[in-house]
């Protein structure tokens, strides 16, 4: 099992029960509701949740209690309805936060994900130390949003996690703000020793920077182990009109037996280039020799 399994696991969840569920179950009360959650069988835990959700505030008092339940499908349907209630629940799960209840602190973490408070920084700061390595994910996604040196400090230390998902969401945050290391700490997360989910992942986040600077490293990615990564790097470099990425994706047309990262290796040479010359690496080859595009980089 990855790192990411777990969280990945509870968002492919939130998303089914808000396809899923009806728009209300029988019940209009928050207390008896949270004990649908509670005893209720897997349906009856998805309408209720969604039902939680439309009732807002009047419901965040019963919700947070149910955080703290021994089992841990009461805690994410509890958690997924906070998330939807949003700002109105930032106080009281901060606390939840800031408690001594391990089992309830990701719960909360994962309901504050999507809600931005100012008043909730101090919180966020000592989540970043947790235990949990998803309560730290979390803790440094909320403090990217957050203008304040103590935010920064905690982003810079988290570069070094031991979790490659903190260190991943870190590194992402550290580039956007501009911060030492935000870039380098991302290439550092595509070496191949590193799980190939989070290889994408930092991948992903060098392509979301727009940044000329991540050229390298997604140069590096053609040539990844991974299928995922190759593809993405391949496409990515052509959405970025890297210049200096033309002779690379040449050289993956020649070598790679890879149909699909061939495709969007020319697809990007066309981008950069205006050229189409198809899977034909002779003739892409030809063409750079007579007109190479500038090395230093590309369009901004």
């Amino acid at each position: 099992m990855s790192v990411t399994t777990m969280i990945c696991a509870w968002m492919a969840t939130a998303v089914f029960l808000a396809a899923q569920a009806p728009a209300a179950p029988p019940s209009p009360d928050a207390a008896g509701l949270v004990q649908q959650i509670r005893t209720g069988d897997p349906q009856q835990q998805r309408e209720a949740s969604n039902a939680l959700a439309k009732l807002g505030a009047t419901a965040v008092e019963p919700l947070v209690d149910a955080l703290r339940h021994e089992d841990e499908r009461v805690r994410f349907h509890a958690a997924w309805a906070l998330r939807e209630i949003g700002e109105p629940a930032a106080k009281a799960l901060g606390n939840v936060l800031a408690g001594k209840h391990t089992a309830a602190t990701y719960p909360a973490a994962y309901a504050l994900a999507t809600t931005h408070d100012p008043d909730l920084l101090s919180r966020w700061v000592t989540a970043a130390t947790d235990a949990d390595f998803r309560v730290r994910y979390y803790a440094v996604r909320a403090l990217a949003r957050f203008e304040d040196q103590r935010a920064d400090n905690v982003i810079q230390r988290a570069l070094k996690d031991e979790a490659p998902l903190v260190r991943q969401a870190a590194a992402g945050a550290a580039a956007r703000r501009g911060s030492a290391g935000g870039i380098d700490g991302l290439a550092a997360l595509m070496h191949p020793g590193i799980d190939a989910d989070t290889r994408f992942r930092a991948a992903f986040s060098l392509w979301e920077l727009k940044d000329l600077g991540t050229v390298p490293a997604l140069v590096t990615g053609l040539s990844d182990a991974n299928s995922r990564v190759r593809h993405h790097c391949a496409w990515a470099l052509g959405d970025l009109k890297a210049t200096a990425a033309a002779k690379p994706l040449v050289e993956a047309l020649q070598r790679s037996t890879d149909d699909t990262l061939k495709h969007y290796a020319a697809v990007s040479l066309k981008q950069i280039t205006g050229q189409e010359f198809g899977f034909d690496s002779t003739k892409w080859d030809e063409w750079l020799r007579s007109n190479a595009p500038d090395q230093a980089g590309g369009k901004q």
